[in-house]
């Protein structure tokens, strides 16, 4: 990008219209120029899926909102001002592996019915009580 450059045409982030911003950080192009929005949300910064700096993020969003499904995770990681190529399927990995998540959302056990004793299974005299 700094060298002005085209990028490739199949690559993942081309449809964002990729800039480098005053800061030297790659961010997504000017469509939303005109908004009233600020900055950060205007041009998210973007990082890609790979990078275990992005897993740290994300981690760190998922726990921010306290292990919540993978839109809010999602949504509080877009909310920071990031754009991860890949986001979706890299925060279901991290919710997959998240042992928290895995107990919190976990199916409960079943306890299994041990085996009659051989006293329950012969047959008793019957007694009458009243008579």
């Amino acid at each position: 990008m700094k060298a002005r450059k085209a990028l490739p045409r199949d690559s993942s982030i081309l449809a964002l219209g990729p800039a480098v911003d005053e800061n030297g950080l790659l961010t997504v192009g000017e469509r939303l120029l005109r908004s009233d929005q600020p900055d950060e949300d205007k041009h998210p910064i973007i990082l890609t899926g790979k990078h275990h700096v992005a897993t740290d993020l994300i981690r760190h969003h998922h726990e921010l909102v306290k292990h919540q499904v993978r839109l809010l995770t999602e949504g509080a990681v877009r909310a920071a001002g990031l754009w991860i190529t890949g986001c979706k399927r890299l925060i279901t990995s991290i919710l997959y592996k998240c042992v928290k998540c895995g107990k919190l959302r976990g199916q409960p056990c079943e306890q299994k019915m041990s085996d009659l004793l051989v006293h329950r299974l012969s047959q008793a005299p019957i007694l009458h009580m009243w008579g």
